[in-house]
């Protein structure tokens, strides 16, 4: 039983796998938990105030804060879709979500191995 263990453990293919199977699971996941929700007062200020596509629309401050990908990403959506299209938000967030739970496990199996770090993504 031991000798099974050990194999297993030395099996590279299983954290990655074991990874890719939660991936595919959390996709439907994260979009029924964030069914309903769409885009928050704070993010209608933004989009409001932000409708343009020039310089200081783009590159400018917004509460103190520098947003260049959000405001490009809004105006994408505005465009493409409507102003209160959630669904292609949802769906990039999820991307983004899980791109970097990859990128963060590739950057940790090469400092600690597999299985820790699909244990930790």
């Amino acid at each position: 039983m031991q000798e099974r263990l050990e194999r297993l453990a030395a099996d590279k293919r299983i954290p990655i796998g074991l990874l890719v199977a939660a991936s595919i699971l959390a996709v439907p996941l994260l979009f029924h938990m964030q069914r309903g929700s769409g885009i928050w007062q704070d993010e209608w200020i933004y989009l409001l105030h932000r409708a343009g596509w020039g310089w200081k629309d783009i590159f400018g401050s917004f509460n103190g804060q520098f947003m260049p990908i959000t405001g490009i990403v809004f105006n994408l959506d505005r465009v493409f879709f409507s102003p209160g299209a959630t669904g292609p938000l949802t769906a990039l967030s999820i991307g983004a979500q899980l791109a970097l739970v990859w990128a963060t496990f590739f950057y940790v199996r090469s400092r600690l191995g597999e299985w820790i770090a699909a244990g930790g993504c």
